[in-house]
């Protein structure tokens, strides 16, 4: 029951795993394959979604696609790393 609710709260924060995968699919597209920081070509697996504001979740409006090397970077800009 703990893995659960665990499970529920993880959801209602971060979506699900196929919400986010569509999310990415879409910021692929918009963005035309670029990372959204240094403006290189993103990797066909492996580019992030970053978040502007953790609070608001994953939507369109608040994410990004970066490549791992500038989520990284901006991570340990904003002290979370």
């Amino acid at each position: 029951m703990k893995r659960y609710i665990a499970k529920r709260l993880e959801f209602d924060e971060r979506g699900t795993p196929t919400q986010r995968r569509k999310l990415k699919a879409q910021m692929w597209k918009k963005q035309l394959g670029l990372c959204a920081l240094c403006q290189g070509k993103l990797p066909e697996r492996g580019a992030e979604l970053d978040r502007f504001k953790a609070i608001d979740g994953y939507t369109v409006e608040n994410t990004q696609l970066v490549c791992h090397p500038c989520h990284r970077k901006a991570q340990a800009a904003r002290d979370f790393a």
